[in-house]
């Protein structure tokens, strides 16, 4: 009996011990728990629940890494030219229209120090929270509040704006959306030409926001990485802006459990929902 029993605890146990082995083996969280595929018992339970929670923490890991690294690329050529006009400026006395125009460089600089820090803050937080404010609001009234700024900006450039929305309610985050919009009025006033067309509405479940200019569009070189960070085409260059518009748009999509995607002229954002008492939900 005693022998047969310690068979028995030796055999339920074994999993444990594999288990242990890979824990004290590893130290990387890409490394998995050996998990018999063809079990269904606690210790295979427990075993896919640890592998689950190593995954996540490789993901956090991957993101930490992508974070620092799109932050010291794009930190480094500002901080560099900020450096050089210093050293410029100390080098020997100058004249008042020198310093000035050197502080306003440093200024410039500064400010984009500042926008690329806030875009990044913000791709990393949407990107990481799972939770957010969801709230059933009309859609026209959330295109409008992200438009308002994006106006005045355009009446500058001599460009116009029209907007066909639905009076139709959506359960969103409607801070998020309202960026994703900014941005994509932004991205088409800086770097589109003529008419900027602001279209959302809600054909059969899907909640489609669309921004299209009449200008070329993005470029088919770049259609394959435009939703990347820090992705700008040669001629967007001069401009201002970091690249990280469109990353923001698309992770907005995706916590909306949509997506984005390039149409002839712009950049649409579908999002799928549901109906309940005649309320598109999310």
């Amino acid at each position: 009996a005693g022998l047969v029993g310690w068979g028995a605890v030796r055999a339920a146990l074994g999993p444990v011990e594999r288990y242990r082995r890979a824990a004290a083996a590893g130290g990387d969280p890409s490394t998995r728990l050996p998990v018999d595929a063809d079990r269904d018992d606690e210790l295979t339970r427990l075993g896919s629940t640890f592998n689950g929670l190593l995954a996540e923490i490789e993901q956090g890991q991957i993101r930490e890494r992508q974070f620092l690294a799109d932050a010291s690329h794009e930190l480094r050529s500002p901080l560099a030219l900020m450096a050089a006009e210093v050293e410029w400026a100390s080098h020997r006395p100058r004249t008042p229209a020198e310093l000035d125009r050197v502080l306003g460089s440093i200024g410039g600089q500064t400010e984009r120090l500042i926008q690329l820090a806030n875009s990044l803050l913000d791709l990393e937080e949407i990107t990481t929270t799972g939770t957010g404010t969801w709230s059933s609001v009309p859609i026209d009234e959330v295109v409008d509040a992200a438009l308002a700024e994006v106006r005045t900006a355009a009446r500058d450039a001599g460009r116009e704006i029209v907007v066909h929305a639905t009076k139709q309610r959506a359960a969103v985050d409607r801070s998020w959306l309202e960026r994703a919009v900014t941005n994509l009025a932004v991205n088409a006033i800086r770097h589109g030409s003529g008419t900027v067309t602001v279209t959302a509405g809600v054909t059969g479940r899907i909640l489609h926001v669309e921004v299209i200019d009449e200008g070329g569009g993005i470029p088919h070189t770049l259609a394959d990485r435009a939703f990347d960070r820090f992705a700008r085409g040669d001629s967007s260059r001069s401009t201002p802006g970091h690249g990280l518009g469109l990353a923001l748009v698309q992770a907005v999509a995706v916590r909306h459990g949509g997506s984005a995607h390039l149409v002839d002229g712009g950049v649409r954002i579908d999002i799928p929902l549901t109906v309940e008492d005649g309320t598109f939900l999310r």
